[in-house]
């Protein structure tokens, strides 16, 4: 068989063939058909027989003149003759579960709900939630058991190593999820590592102080956590965030995490550990973390909403709860099921499902609604079937043949790279400025991305304008008919379109005052705001904003400063100017006092000679003598 080469669901290019012979477990290399279009560091999945799981392993080389390809690590089972081996975009094993409960269970139901997950849902990934005692360190090798430091949920280490054995046995891999920004309120020995961005208080008690993820910080507390993971049979640890500040603005950069994630990786590596990291709206991720093996795959959450992972990747798992945070049964289960096969049929994964059978319905894991056979009959039959992929495909080829006849450039590659730089602008009534910190720009970043539908979107502030561009805009009367009590503000952005972005003009700005308006409300933050519009590209230059500021001092303040300086300049130059003037007339009438001084001179020698001349003839050529009186004061 040759090279089969295509475009798959999600619009990537896959590369297929299928195995010369069969192969046995602990093989290290396969020999194929063909291997054209493989390459080092790609991840391969070589398909089972029908209703068994396939596997995923990392090439290390290709042999293209014996049609081999060589892996990173033996195979984990066998394959027979003709088996599909193809490029797989991430190295993802199956779908993505979860696993909350860790005591009041048996080790045996423990592995019931493995099997369940395995085999209703095609579960392999397994990630398990709040399974930790601390945030800054795991417990001691002592310890059975313990309570969790997020609500105080019991865990015992009997009932792990009951899930990781099985995890295992069914050739999938085992999460242990740790907040890589967080350490335990106050822990000053572990923040000298890093930098405290912020607290998480619930319910009046201190949870964690969040920390900036820096390289510091990894090589501190990934040996702790690598040591625990590893005795308790986990295949890596899966790095989760902080709602609220993983997601830019501030101090926080996106270089960190990449920084944080290649001195964890290295760490990870040496106990034979992977890892993961929850790229919260996708900050921090970069394709090469995937692609050099940083990361084993992508797991991308949306917070609040804000961005379509679908149009900003190709595969890897995503994380998109329900609207409301305690949606009931069916409409969690509407939601969920329409997002996991809009995910598996642009070749991704959605974490929907955990604990044997129980489907989320929030953030919150263990809050997870349980289902009967119907509904996971119901559930599955929405998900996996053949035709939940007609509907998407047809929306893909409706979008991409509009933007092709649109006059637009029809490569997806090119429109993937787009950057939009803009201003919101916002006049609100009766509000601090202070209220809307960096922990309310994600809430910003999910306006824009609402109306514009960008994939990722960071804003870089939100700043008191002070009445600088009254001129430029209808705040100023607006502010004549609501009174003292409106203020102006600005939020440079940074929007990014994956794919196609909404024009700006069919956006209006009452469109985007009520969005600033509901979006505050949510958030519990008092004002009315009067007027909004976003300002674009060159427009926005021209504003008085803090992304177009240099060292801070705005260009409407730039040009009075430039003027100022030009002036004092000018006057410097004119002090110069005057003080040469001065020096060369005293120096012009130094010069004369002393030709006037040396005429004097000569003139009193001629008249001196003359009068000796006269003398003499007088004297009859007797020698004149004169006495000189000197009186000597005492």
């Amino acid at each position: 068989m040759e090279c089969l080469r295509h475009h798959s669901k999600s619009g990537s290019l896959r590369t297929e063939t299928t195995l010369k012979g069969s192969a046995r477990a602990g093989d290290s290399s396969l020999e194929v058909w063909c291997t054209t279009g493989f390459q080092q560091g790609d991840s391969v999945r070589i398909e089972g027989e029908p209703g068994e799981f396939s596997e995923v392993q990392r090439v290390s080389s290709v042999d293209h003149d014996g049609k081999r390809l060589h892996f990173e690590s033996a195979l984990a089972k066998a394959y027979p003759k003709e088996a599909a081996v193809a490029r797989a975009e991430e190295h993802i094993l199956g779908e993505y579960g979860f696993l909350s409960e860790f005591d009041g269970i048996t080790e045996e139901e423990a592995r019931q709900r493995v099997r369940r997950l395995a085999s209703l849902f095609g579960v392999r990934e397994f990630e398990f939630y709040n399974a930790f005692k601390g945030y800054s360190a795991p417990p001691a090798d002592h310890e059975e058991k313990w309570h969790c430091a997020c609500f105080g949920m019991p865990v015992r280490r009997s009932v792990l190593q009951a899930y990781t054995d099985e995890i295992e046995k069914l050739g999938g891999r085992s999460w242990l999820t740790v907040v890589g920004m967080a350490t335990d309120p106050g822990d000053a020995e572990t923040q000298r590592f890093t930098y405290v961005i912020g607290h998480q208080v619930v319910e009046g008690k201190s949870l964690l102080d969040a920390v900036e993820p820096t390289a510091e910080l990894a090589r501190s507390i990934a040996p702790r956590w690598a040591g625990f993971a590893k005795g308790l049979g986990f295949s890596g640890i899966h790095w989760a965030t902080v709602n609220g500040y993983a997601s830019g603005g501030g101090a926080q950069k996106e270089s960190d995490v990449k920084e944080f994630l290649q001195e964890s990786g290295a760490v990870l590596k040496e106990h034979g550990l992977q890892q993961t990291w929850n790229f919260l709206n996708g900050f921090g991720w970069e394709k090469p973390l995937v692609s050099d093996g940083v990361v084993a795959f992508t797991i991308w959450e949306t917070f609040d909403h804000m961005t379509d992972p679908f149009q900003a990747l190709n595969a890897g798992v995503v994380k998109s709860f329900p609207v409301q945070e305690d949606e009931d049964f069916e409409s969690a289960l509407d939601y969920l099921s329409k997002t996991w096969a809009r995910a598996r049929c642009n070749g991704m994964h959605l974490l929907a499902v955990g604990d044997g059978s129980r489907i989320l319905r929030n953030d919150y894991y263990p809050s997870a609604l349980d289902m009967t056979g119907t509904d996971t009959q119901a559930l599955t039959e929405r998900v996996f079937r053949e035709e939940a992929c007609s509907e998407e495909s047809s929306r893909r080829e409706g979008s991409l043949g509009a933007e092709s006849s649109g006059g637009e450039s029809s490569d997806p590659s090119a429109r993937r790279e787009a950057v939009q730089l803009g201003v919101m602008q916002a006049t609100v009534r009766d509000m601090d400025g202070a209220q809307v910190g960096r922990d309310q720009y994600p809430m910003l970043e999910g306006i824009l991305i609402e109306l514009f539908g960008y994939s990722k979107c960071h804003v870089d502030a939100w700043q008191h304008c002070g009445g600088q561009g009254e001129d430029l805009w209808t705040v100023r009367r607006a502010r004549r008919l609501t009174g003292e009590g409106s203020s102006t503000y600005d939020a440079p952005f940074e929007g990014r379109c994956h794919g196609s972005c909404a024009d700006h003009s069919s956006v209006t700005s009452s469109q985007v005052r009520d969005a600033l308006q509901q979006a505050l409300q949510r958030h519990g933050i008092e004002g009315e705001v009067e007027s909004a519009r976003i300002i674009w590209g060159e427009e926005a230059g021209e504003q008085d904003h803090e992304e177009f500021r240099i060292a801070g001092i705005g260009e409407h303040n730039l040009k009075y400063i430039i003027a100022c300086l030009l002036i004092v300049i000018v006057l410097c130059a004119v002090i110069v100017c005057l003080e040469c003037c001065w020096h060369k007339h005293a120096m012009a009438k130094e010069a004369a006092h002393h030709e006037a001084f040396s005429s004097t001179s000569r003139q009193d020698v001629v008249e001196t000679d003359r009068l000796e001349a006269d003398d003499a003839s007088e004297g009859g050529g007797h020698e004149h003598q004169t006495t000189v009186h000197v009186t000597v004061d005492e």
